[in-house]
Formats: C-alpha cells, structure tokens, sequence
C-alpha cells in the first residue's frame, strides 16, 4: 500500500477517536509536522510507529496497510480526548495483549498451531 493510504486510515482512525495532532505526535515521539506530512502521504513511518499506531488503535498491521479496505477493523474503540499521556501507554498496551490474544485464536482454530 502506498504511503497516501496508509496516511489517510491512520487520520481517520485518530479523527474517529477524537484525537488531536499535537498529542498523536508526542505519543508516537515525532514532531506534529511529521504527523501532518504522513497523513497526506508525503512521510512513510517506519514499522515501529506502525505498531504503536496498531496498538493504540486496536487494529491489525495488515488491516492498516490493506489496499481493498477504506478504514482498518478495530476491536476496541476510545474516545481519546479527555485521557492523559499515562491512559495512552496502558490502553495500547491492553489493546496489544488483545491483538494477540485474537491472533493466537484464530491460529489455533485454524489448526497452524497444536
């Protein structure tokens, strides 16, 4: 997937979640213009800010780079405009647990993993 695609589902997920640039780009520990740049598809991020998005999001990798779909699935939605920088770390790292709770399962069902 392009830059420009990944760009515009990571603007709508922290649209959705009703999350400003600003505090986006603290969490991820880049400058807000960086933010601004790789939502139009003018920066790619690099893998690591890829999952911190993912996890704070509670979406899949694959989900977020997927060319067919418009807006990644989530399984866990916050609204993040009344939380602190501490509520951040925690729900990512919930949302991660999740995520990979949610892939073993479905590794087991399909019958990849005994």
């Amino acid at each position: 997937m392009n830059a420009d695609g990944v760009g515009t589902k990571i603007k709508i997920l922290r649209e959705k979640a009703r999350f400003s640039q600003k505090y986006f780009a603290i969490y991820l520990g880049i400058d807000q213009t960086q933010v601004v740049k790789f939502e139009e598809g003018d920066l790619q991020l690099n893998i690591n800010q890829l999952e911190k998005i993912c996890d704070l999001f509670s979406c899949s990798f694959k989900d977020l780079i997927d060319e067919k779909s418009d807006e990644p699935e989530q399984d866990n939605y916050f609204d993040f405009s009344t939380i602190t920088s501490d509520d951040l770390t925690g729900i990512s790292k919930i949302n991660k647990i999740a995520r990979n709770l949610k892939e073993m399962n479905i590794l087991l069902t399909d019958g990849l993993i005994q």
